[in-house]
């Protein structure tokens, strides 16, 4: 069960601006939409996933870059994930956020990162879903200079209203051998995270990172400068 392409990224457009706000088509934007399609057109994808941007409003400070066409095609997710319910984690879309006092025109280095992620289950076979990380490459490498962040986190969103987090756009219907999967797509979160936080979920989970980064307020909106959560604090000695 499907729904055409073209019908499926109106259907996304309208939840984004009813739940976030009008997208941009200023100039100043342009920058990261054009690093998005050049990710795209480097790794040579089939997928035309594009790039919607929301600006800030008086609500919400920072920038939203949300991913639209990923969730066309249904990922390759493994049955023991899903278990009895096969459309569970099928689709998705990516969102990170920029603050306020982000250079667009000059960092764009989110946007390539999200075509990146965006382009991966197609590419290799594969799904992205909460909990998920994917090195920048092996060592992994810093997205940017100044910058130790080089991992990325695939989390819960949690900087939107409850009711964007899903899009529920066609019902599942019973088969003659079970369920036929409708079409649900959900929201990530993309938290770009340190070497450190990457150990920390291999080793302990990624219950463990979610919830130090929860503690500290780390969300999908980027902020290069913030505390690695994955290092402990040393106390002085009194």
């Amino acid at each position: 069960m499907s729904t055409p392409a073209g019908d499926q990224r109106a259907a996304l457009r309208r939840h984004i601006q009813n739940y976030l706000g009008a997208l941009s088509d200023d100039p100043v934007t342009a920058p990261l939409r054009e690093a998005f399609a050049a990710e795209r057109a480097r790794l040579g994808s089939e997928a035309a996933i594009e790039l919607a941007i929301v600006p800030p409003d008086l609500d919400r400070e920072h920038t939203l870059l949300i991913t639209v066409g990923m969730s066309d095609a249904p990922m390759a997710v493994p049955r023991e994930v899903q278990g009895n319910n096969p459309e569970l984690y099928r689709h998705a879309e990516l969102v990170l956020g920029l603050a306020e006092d982000w250079p667009l025109a000059t960092e764009t280095w989110p946007a390539t990162l999200l075509s990146r992620l965006a382009q991966l289950p197609e590419r290799h076979s594969t799904w992205l879903g909460a909990g998920h990380t994917v090195p920048n490459g092996d060592p992994p490498l810093p997205y940017a200079g100044g910058s130790e962040l080089c991992c990325a986190l695939i989390a819960p969103t949690f900087e939107v209203d409850e009711g964007f987090k899903q899009l529920r756009l066609l019902p599942a219907k019973k088969g003659a051998d079970g369920l036929i999967p409708g079409v649900l797509i959900q929201f990530y979160g993309v938290i770009p995270i340190f070497q450190e936080e990457m150990d920390l979920k291999l080793s302990q989970g990624a219950e463990e990172l979610l919830d130090r980064l929860e503690t500290y307020r780390v969300t999908e909106v980027l902020t290069p400068s913030r505390r690695n959560v994955a290092k402990r604090r040393k106390l002085w000695p009194f």
